[in-house]
């Protein structure tokens, strides 16, 4: 029997344990049905002779019962024997592959930068195969125009999960030249040519994360706005917010945790890996201002939001058509479903950008107070509160249409609760200033959180008519200016310990 041997640093099998060294077990599997038949051949050959012995008077009973557990034995540490060497012929052909990886060429450390010209992909003369002599590719010529939508037609195994392979460096060709943009990435830093590229493939891979993380793999510093704008582009935003949780859905490892009780109408891995690639590099850059997989016609999207704002001040986002947005704007619903992914991807797309802009005002406004210390807080609430609200009231004036279409026109979609949200906002940081100046017990009143938040929200909803009133800036600044005085009176009528 073989024994395994050092040579030149690698193990290898003697001559007589090659045949287990196929990589697909073409050779082991046959060997080890003959391996198994012989031993079971011959061990009823064993017992049936010391029977027979043993009926001839040739044997006494202590031997028959020693000869045939003896077979038994034997048989059983043969077929172990056989496992073992088969196991070992498994390892060391695992240790091969990562050796063979380790001893993959690098790239160079100062590779040139890669600067397509373009996104034309060329195949000129290109040869590769997986397996020596066995060419998939074969002098393969064409051109993907820049722009177009290109299909690569062809039975199972014809090379169309190659091309995209070449394409994407995961292998380099033996023969010929691929070209992006008119360059050869055969010398391009990998990590640069994949930058520049979506890849969908058939294999496919979720992490034990939650969706918003997978999506934002490709680029972990996109913000949470960015991530859903992007989903609404691919048209995933619609199924995500399906789940359970949203965007903060735990999947699981290859989201067996989640989507094994969730019914996708495709794949239901796929779906989301389709989001993780294509979603990831693709749609965050056209929300960066760059296109995905086909050129966006130039000024179609900010026709689109015209006509839209206009569609939804007149009739209301329930009643809005987007056909008749899709005329004005000159183009087809399928366009708008394609950069929008529905209609409230549309309605968002008009007043998220606004929505953040102002809770973020809101936020800044009151961390800038909250960092004061408690006199002061005391001192100044009525002034700070009265000053900073006419900068509220400069941003609210800076997007007039916008506010019109949150307030008005935004039942049926998710800013229908704006100004509920923005209520709770500040509820929380009312909360924060009771603490800070003592007055915490007020919190412990009966009722109070929700006295608070009907008044919070009566305030706010009292700032708003200056929009729905169309009041012009100088009348809306005196009214609101009464209303926070108005306001501030009734709040410590109400909820200072003194009352």
């Amino acid at each position: 029997m073989g024994q395994p041997c050092q040579t030149g640093g690698g193990i290898r099998y003697y001559p007589i344990l090659d045949p287990y060294s196929d990589p697909d077990g073409k050779a082991v599997l046959p060997i080890g049905f003959g391996f198994r038949y012989c031993s079971t051949l011959a061990l009823a050959f064993c017992i049936v002779s010391s029977v027979r012995a043993w009926l001839a008077g040739a044997l006494t009973p202590a031997s028959l019962v020693i000869l045939i557990m003896l077979a038994l034995f034997v048989g059983k540490v043969n077929m172990t024997e056989f496992i073992a060497l088969t196991s070992y012929r498994n390892l060391t052909l695992s240790k091969n592959k990562i050796q063979g990886i380790f001893q993959e060429g690098e790239e160079p450390a100062e590779s040139p930068s890669f600067a397509p010209k373009g996104t034309e992909i060329r195949f000129e003369n290109v040869g590769f195969s997986y397996v020596e002599g066995e060419p998939v590719l074969k002098k393969a010529g064409f051109t993907i125009p820049e722009g177009k939508l290109t299909a690569i037609v062809g039975d199972s195994g014809a090379g169309k999960s190659t091309v995209l392979n070449l394409i994407a460096k995961y292998y380099q060709p033996q023969a010929g030249r691929v070209t992006i943009g008119g360059q050869d990435i055969r010398d391009m830093p990998t990590e640069q040519v994949l930058e520049r590229i979506s890849l969908v493939d058939q294999d496919v891979f979720l992490f034990n994360d939650t969706v918003r993380n997978n999506i934002r793999y490709a680029r972990p510093g996109a913000t949470d706005q960015e991530v859903e704008a992007a989903c609404r582009l691919a048209n995933c935003d619609g199924f995500i917010r399906a789940m359970e949780q949203g965007y903060e859905t735990e999947i699981g490892e290859n989201g067996n945790r989640h989507f094994e009780n969730f019914n996708f109408p495709l794949d239901k891995s796929k779906n989301l890996v389709y989001i993780q690639n294509i979603v990831s590099k693709q749609c965050f850059e056209f929300c960066k201002g760059g296109f995905p997989v086909a050129k966006q016609i130039e000024g179609v999207y900010d026709a689109v939001l015209a006509c839209a704002k206009e569609e939804f001040l007149n009739k209301g986002y329930q009643e809005a058509s987007l056909r008749t947005i899709a005329q004005k704007a000159g183009t087809s619903t399928g366009s708008i479903y394609t950069r929008f992914g529905d209609k409230e991807g549309v309605f968002e797309a008009i007043v998220q950008p606004v929505v953040s802009g102002f809770m973020a005002l809101v936020c800044e406004i009151q961390e800038t107070f909250h960092g004061f210390d408690s006199e002061t807080q005391k001192q100044r609430v009525n002034e700070y509160s009265f000053s900073e609200m006419q900068r509220g009231l400069d941003y609210m004036y800076a997007h007039f249409d916008e506010f019109r279409l949150l307030l008005d026109a935004s039942h049926g979609t998710r800013f229908q609760n704006f100004v509920d949200e923005l209520a709770q906002v500040e509820v929380e940081y009312t909360y924060k200033f009771l603490e800070t100046v003592g007055w915490s017990d007020v919190k412990e009143l009966p009722s109070a959180k929700e006295l608070m938040h009907i008044v919070t929200t009566g305030y706010f909803e009292g700032v708003f008519e200056v929009i729905r009133h169309r009041m012009d800036r100088e009348t809306a600044g005196k009214y609101v200016e009464r209303l926070e005085r108005y306001h501030a009176a009734g709040f410590y009528a109400l909820f200072s310990p003194e009352k």
